[in-house]
């Protein structure tokens, strides 16, 4: 394998830019702290189609909050995006990631390690990939065999 090779040292995303989390720390911190603030809204009027103002505004709240967190997931996730973008920009000119092809083969040695079947013969007999259980072998305590 070259050096070149994805390992599991190597970056998945590129330098973060605070600004987008901050932005959205701070929308999500408006959406749970200003509803609990009882003293801001605990009065009767404004009145809205007779409704008292505790009762509109912490209604006014719901859709301000799934806006806010809309907001904050466009936000962080366009910004992971970018930041992944980044590294796979980074790996190599043509946008695979270091001599590895799209299908999860490696164009050099074939299919990755983690995906190859070798056989293993058991103390039965039978073979089978690694990782799997072989086929006619009995548990502990089974059936008494």
């Amino acid at each position: 394998m070259s050096a070149q090779n994805i390992t599991h040292d190597s970056p998945t995303r590129g330098p973060a830019r605070p600004m987008p989390y901050v932005i959205s720390g701070v929308m999500l911190a408006l959406a749970v702290i200003m509803p609990l603030v009882v003293p801001m809204y605990a009065h009767d009027g404004p009145r809205l189609f007779s409704f008292p103002f505790f009762y509109w505004y912490q209604m006014a709240w719901v859709p301000v909050c799934a806006l806010l967190v809309g907001i904050a997931y466009k936000l962080t996730t366009a910004e992971d995006k970018r930041r992944r973008a980044a590294v796979t920009s980074q790996s190599s000119p043509n946008g695979t990631q270091s001599g590895v092809v799209s299908d999860g083969t490696n164009p050099v040695s074939g299919p990755d390690v983690t995906e190859q079947t070798h056989g293993t013969s058991g103390s039965d007999g039978t073979s089978g990939p690694i990782g799997e259980p072989h086929k006619g072998r009995h548990d502990a305590g089974g059936d008494g065999e």
